[in-house]
């Protein structure tokens, strides 16, 4: 922009100067000032459009990095807020199971095996709500819970159950489910 004003002023300066030479030559050098005067301005406002375009080019690329910053973030924190949910329900879940195999086992150890096979089956209801997240943050515990509770529930449907091993059974998916409650 100095530049713009340089170039201005010298040709004002030499427009006064020649004005005074007299008629013809002065409306020469009036012209081609007029003329090297539109010139510069018109170099000038094409740098300005330039310049502005470039700045509506970053400002567009900054707007666009930041909305893919703001979307990925609220990704993010969409799904710490769901596994926070699921674990939540997953621990409420535990802890109804863990209640559930003890009462079962309560059940079995009196010999009420009519009793112990209804208790059974609600934990199977409970377990059938918590099994697929287990499965998928614990696959040994889930194996070893799914495949006690099965045992279990055919060993109950006997003739003659037996209570050892039904006990033992219960045990283990007892053990299994509150390693899934982590350390204390």
């Amino acid at each position: 922009m100095k530049r713009l004003n340089t170039i201005f002023a010298l040709s004002i300066l030499g427009l006064v100067s020649l004005t005074a030479c007299g008629g013809e030559d002065a409306k020469t050098v009036t012209d081609a000032a007029k003329d090297a005067t539109g010139k510069v301005t018109d170099v000038a406002k094409d740098t300005a459009g330039k310049t502005t375009d470039a700045a509506g080019k970053v400002t567009d690329a900054a707007k666009d990095t930041a909305g893919k910053t703001t979307d990925a973030a609220k990704g993010t924190v969409d799904k710490a807020m769901s596994m926070a949910g699921n674990l939540a329900g997953i621990k409420d879940g535990v802890m109804g199971m863990k209640d559930g195999v003890a009462t079962t086992l309560t059940a079995v150890k009196a010999g009420d095996f009519a009793k112990a096979q209804a208790e059974a089956t609600k934990l199977q209801a409970s377990w059938g709500k918590i099994s697929e997240t287990v499965e998928k943050q614990s696959g040994g515990s889930y194996k070893t819970i799914n495949d006690g509770l099965k045992t279990v529930q055919t060993s109950l449907k006997d003739a003659n159950p037996d209570k050892a091993k039904i006990t033992s059974q219960l045990q283990s998916v007892a053990t299994a489910v509150t390693g899934l409650l982590g350390p204390k």
